[in-house]
């Protein structure tokens, strides 16, 4: 899968936040935190012309058809750019659950936020399961994120409301760290045939995520405590189908697997603490 610079990973998520003609106070936020930790020096540099490009782009458009075409589009010109050889290389599905967190920032994601979202899976040729992955596993934050607003504004007192509100807080960054697993796995090369498992991490988390969402559904409509408890353990079942998955793909890739990771190590760290967007504690 392709690798982004910082330009070309933010001209996508600005491109994102004007797609609905809606740019919600939210989405911005999460664009300028996102900007400071892909590389806070570039994104200081590049932001003007990013924005100013990007709405360029899109300006004059007849209406809201053209509108979203030329968006999609401006997409396209800047994932085909050659990503610039210094700085963050980020990977594609990164930019993807990215582009996820930001729909997703105002609670919702529009109509036209997730047909863009559908363009770049198919113009680039993600993996179907990738993408269904990371839906399931916003999906779940973006349910647990409400079970934490009803907690954290209902009549609770500290000492009841504290261990539900630490309780989902942890299991939310359960799934976040899932998703972590899933952008590593889409960075291997492929493994050879004899050595691979039966289910990668794509497989097992889909499944374990798929549970909890099934699970989360019906635990939110219950009373605070027993909502907390009914989504902690589906959120940790399915967080454990995803550790698991992990490490049989990692006994499948061996040696090859342990020197690209190494290879990917520097890369990675500068943008791994942009998983999780607004899902991030405070």
């Amino acid at each position: 899968m392709k690798n982004c610079d910082v330009r070309m990973a933010l001209s996508v998520l600005y491109y994102l936040i004007l797609v609905d003609g809606q740019s919600q106070e939210r989405e911005l936020q999460l664009f300028e935190q996102l900007g400071e930790q892909f590389d806070a020096a570039e994104f200081k540099a590049c932001r003007e012309t990013v924005i100013a490009d990007c709405e360029k782009q899109v300006a004059g458009a007849a209406d809201d058809f053209e509108h979203y075409e030329l968006v999609a589009e401006g997409v396209d010109k800047a994932l085909a750019c050659k990503p610039a050889a210094k700085g963050p290389q980020i990977p594609l599905s990164m930019v993807l659950w990215d582009m996820l967190a930001v729909a997703h920032a105002d609670r919702a994601c529009s109509a036209e936020e997730e047909r863009l979202i559908k363009h770049v899976v198919r113009v680039n040729n993600v993996d179907q399961r990738l993408y269904r992955q990371f839906v399931y596993t916003m999906n779940a934050c973006v349910a647990v994120g409400a079970q934490l607003e009803a907690v954290e504004n209902s009549s609770m007192n500290y000492s009841e409301a504290k261990p539900i509100v630490d309780e989902l807080e942890h299991r939310r960054d359960v799934m976040v760290a899932g998703a972590l697993d899933v952008i590593n796995d889409s960075r291997m090369p492929a493994v050879p045939a004899a050595q691979q498992v039966q289910e990668d991490i794509v497989d097992q988390g889909m499944r374990g995520v798929g549970n909890f969402m099934n699970e989360a559904g019906q635990a939110i409509g219950d009373a605070a405590g027993k909502a907390g408890n009914a989504i902690g353990d589906a959120a940790g079942k399915a967080g454990h189908a995803i550790a698991d998955a992990a490490g049989q793909v990692g006994n499948a890739m061996g040696a090859v697997g342990n020197e690209v990771q190494k290879g990917a190590t520097q890369a990675w760290n500068n943008v791994a603490n942009t998983v999780g967007g607004w899902f991030k504690r405070n």
